[in-house]
């Protein structure tokens, strides 16, 4: 389905860009920072910026690939999350076509959960997907803010909603994570408090057919405050947190720097872990890509909301838990100046936050047009061309000035690529 193409910033746009074009965190922007709940003190581990066991490569076997040319039967807009369960299907959230596509172990697509509309099981945008308890699968729609709860069957089984309707607010949802049949989402709710508008965003837990309503981590501000200020904190979005099979929670603690914020399923604080990092700057040109892409745009009385565009990337791109409790983190230039061959190089911490080693995810795709994930098992899956696609749904929904005009090209359809490692010995095909 996708046939556009936007230009790309360069060798540092990608991080910058997945950090601030999409809907999440132009949301976000609104009241992402503020006074926070206290935290307390917490230990610290601190790791240098060398990894204890070296570096290894993760050498990829496909498995099964849809999409692309040539493949006329697969329709893939822009994907957005990729999971999978413990029988080995791949589920594949696609944001154009609001719906979960099912892959079986042979890459057949099997099901279709999720619709387009107003009724049981149908909603009218998609951000986000998670797998909760007995095979059902929760469909994130940001506004308004609720998850769409579908059955292993397809049927509508309920919903969760974001916010208190009786409060007279509303609620946005921007991203989630899920595992084993817990999940984890971030949001921003919005109210009138003494005739100001107040967003509060948070990071919650799905408990039952409800958020918790015990935030982890919360924070406040009146809406349109985007400069920061001392005491902010940082909200994670997109791939910037995760949850493990124990309800963990991990999470990036400041944009700027790489710390990580480790939650206990408690919802208390286990650690924080670090790693001494440089810092990877963007150049004039990127910030002018961003800055575009971020444009001032009217609001509903004719004021025009400013965003400041940073001068370095994320510290950390994504993270996520591996299914054996280690921590999995692709830092910031994890994607940049790879070696032939690679697509990226993460950072893989043990469970209690050492960095024990890197590790280079080799296989034949792009490190800046091609996104990796990690759904689950030991399945990788590399979605092809994702960020230009990414771009270009996100500009064309926001009304960008610089959205990519659809193109005829094949080379930029989708593709859904999906490999397990190669065990260690095994010889080289010839």
């Amino acid at each position: 389905m996708h046939r556009s193409a936007p230009p790309r910033a360069g060798a540092a746009g990608r991080p910058a860009r997945r950090a601030l074009t999409s809907i999440r965190n132009l949301v976000l922007a609104v009241g992402v920072l503020g006074a926070t709940t206290a935290r307390g003190e917490v230990p610290v581990v601190a790791n240098g910026p060398e990894p204890r066991d070296g570096v290894e490569t993760l050498v990829l076997a496909e498995q099964w690939r849809v999409g692309g040319p040539g493949d006329d039967d697969a329709l893939i807009g822009v994907v957005g999350r990729v999971l999978a369960d413990d029988e080995g299907r791949v589920y594949v959230l696609d944001m154009q076509q609001i719906e979960v596509q099912v892959y079986d172990r042979d890459g057949r697509c099997v099901q279709r959960l999720g619709r387009r509309g107003d009724g049981p099981g149908e909603l009218n945008l998609l951000i986000d997907a998670v797998r909760l308890g007995d095979g059902t699968v929760g469909l994130v729609q940001p506004f308004p803010g609720r998850i769409v709860l579908v059955d292993s069957a397809g049927d509508p089984a309920g919903e969760i909603p974001a916010g208190d309707p009786t409060t007279g607010g509303f609620a946005f949802l921007v991203a989630a994570a899920s595992r084993g049949g817990l999940a984890v989402v971030v949001g921003t709710r919005m109210t009138i408090q003494g005739g100001t508008g107040v967003a509060t965003s948070f990071v919650d837990r799905v408990v039952g057919d409800r958020l918790s309503g015990s935030p982890l981590l919360e924070t406040t501000r009146p809406v349109g405050q985007t400069d920061s200020a001392p005491g902010d904190v940082h909200l994670p979005v997109g791939g910037q947190f995760d949850i493990d099979r124990d309800g963990r929670v991990a999470m990036l603690a400041d944009r700027d720097e790489y710390r990580i914020d480790v939650y206990g399923p408690d919802d208390v604080r286990q650690f924080t872990v670090t790693r001494e990092a440089e810092p990877l700057l963007l150049t004039e040109a990127e910030k002018a890509a961003i800055a575009g892409r971020l444009a001032p745009t009217p609001g509903a009385r004719g004021n025009r909301q400013e965003f400041r565009v940073p001068d370095v990337a994320a510290a950390v791109q994504k993270l996520h838990w591996s299914d054996a409790g280690e921590l999995w983190v692709l830092p910031a230039h994890g994607t940049r100046d790879q070696p032939p061959g690679v697509h990226s190089t993460w950072d893989v911490f043990t469970p209690d936050g050492v960095f024990a080693r890197r590790v280079r995810v080799a296989c034949d795709a792009d490190p800046e047009r091609d996104e990796v994930h990690f759904p689950g098992g030991d399945l990788v899956v590399i979605v092809t061309n994702a960020e230009d696609a990414m771009d270009s749904y996100f500009g064309n929904l926001l009304g960008a000035a610089d959205g990519a005009a659809a193109t005829e090209n094949d080379d930029d359809l989708l593709q859904i690529v999906c490999y397990r490692p190669v065990p260690p010995g095994t010889p080289a095909k010839p």
